[in-house]
C-alpha cells in the first residue's frame, strides 16, 4: 500500500501550475484538492519590462536571472508583445533557480541556461554566479519578490536592473476548504512559496474559515524560505523536502506518512 493512498492533500499553487503536482499525487492514489491561493497577472504597465528586454536583445546585459517558470512565461508574453518570436536572439548568459525553470526557459525561450545552483534558493544562485565586476545583470521578478537576490548581487559588484515581470495576487476557485477543514476532511496542505502562505490564510479568513484548524493537518513546505514564512505566520511545519521541487515535496510527504504509519503500528 502506498503511504499516500487516500490522503486528501491540498494544492495551493496557481491553477496553471497545479497540473503536474496533481498528477504526481494521483499516481500515488492520493486525493488532490485544488485550492489556488495565488494567481499570476501581468503588471498594469509593461513599458519598463518591454524596454529592458529590448535592451537585452541589443546586448545591453551580461546575465539574465530567471527565478521561476512564472518569470519565463512573463518574458515570453512581453517578447511576443514587442514583436519578437522564438528563438530569441539573446547574447548573454542565463542562470535559473531550479531545473524546472531551466527546462522551461529552454523550451519556451530557446535559451541555454548556464547556471543552475544545487540548492534552489536566491542566495545559492548568487553564490554560484561567476560574476565579473560591474557585470550587467537583468533580474525580472514578481512585484512581491524579496530584495535579497538583487542586494546580494549588487554587493558582489554587479550592476543589477530589477524589473517587475508579473504580479502575484490572491487566487480563487477550487474546493470549499473552510468546510473541509471543519469536517476534518483534509490530511495535508502543501505550500510552495511565501505568497501561498499569506494568501492561504487570507483566503480562509475571507471565506469564513478557521485558521486554527490548520493545527490539525500536516503542513508541507517546498523549501526553507516557504517554511520560514509559514512559521512567521504561526503555522507548524511538518514536512520540508531535501530537494526543493514538487517531486521532492511529494516524496517527502510519502516518507512522512510512511513513518507515521510505522509509529502507529508500534503503539
Amino acid at each position: 500500500m502506498n503511504a499516500l493512498e487516500g490522503k486528501r492533500i491540498v494544492i495551493t499553487r496557481a491553477s496553471h501550475q497545479a497540473g503536474e503536482f496533481e498528477q504526481l499525487l494521483l499516481a500515488r492514489e492520493a486525493i488532490p484538492l485544488l485550492y489556488p491561493c495565488i494567481a499570476i497577472k501581468p503588471p498594469s504597465d509593461t513599458k519598463q519590462l518591454n524596454g529592458v528586454l529590448k535592451t537585452a536583445l541589443e546586448g545591453g546585459f551580461d546575465w539574465l536571472i530567471l527565478t521561476s517558470t512564472n518569470t519565463v512565461r512573463a518574458l515570453q508574453d512581453s517578447l511576443d508583445t514587442i514583436g519578437f518570436r522564438a528563438p530569441y536572439p539573446f547574447k548573454l548568459q542565463v542562470a535559473a533557480v531550479g531545473s524546472k525553470t531551466a527546462q522551461y526557459a529552454e523550451e519556451q525561450l530557446g535559451l541555454k541556461v548556464n547556471i543552475v545552483p544545487e540548492q534552489y534558493t536566491a542566495i545559492s544562485l548568487a553564490k554560484a554566479l561567476p560574476l565579473e565586476k560591474n557585470a550587467r545583470v537583468l533580474l525580472p521578478q514578481s512585484a512581491i519578490a524579496e530584495p535579497i537576490l538583487a542586494t546580494t548581487l549588487s554587493a558582489m559588484g554587479a550592476t543589477v536592473t530589477s524589473v517587475v515581470a508579473y504580479l502575484t495576487v490572491m487566487g480563487s476557485g477550487g474546493v470549499d476548504l473552510p468546510e473541509l477543514l471543519r469536517n476534518a476532511e483534509v490530511d495535508a496542505i502543501t505550500l510552495t512559496s511565501a505568497s501561498t502562505v499569506t494568501h492561504l490564510l487570507q483566503r480562509l479568513q475571507n471565506e469564513g474559515g478557521d485558521v486554527h484548524l490548520l493545527e490539525f493537518v500536516c503542513i508541507a513546505c517546498i523549501g526553507t524560505s516557504t517554511a520560514a514564512a509559514a512559521r512567521e505566520n504561526n503555522l507548524s511545519v511538518d514536512v520540508i523536502p531535501e530537494q526543493h521541487t514538487i517531486d521532492g515535496l511529494v516524496t517527502a510527504l510519502e516518507h512522512y506518512y510512511a513513518e507515521l504509519a510505522i509509529g502507529e503500528s508500534k503503539s
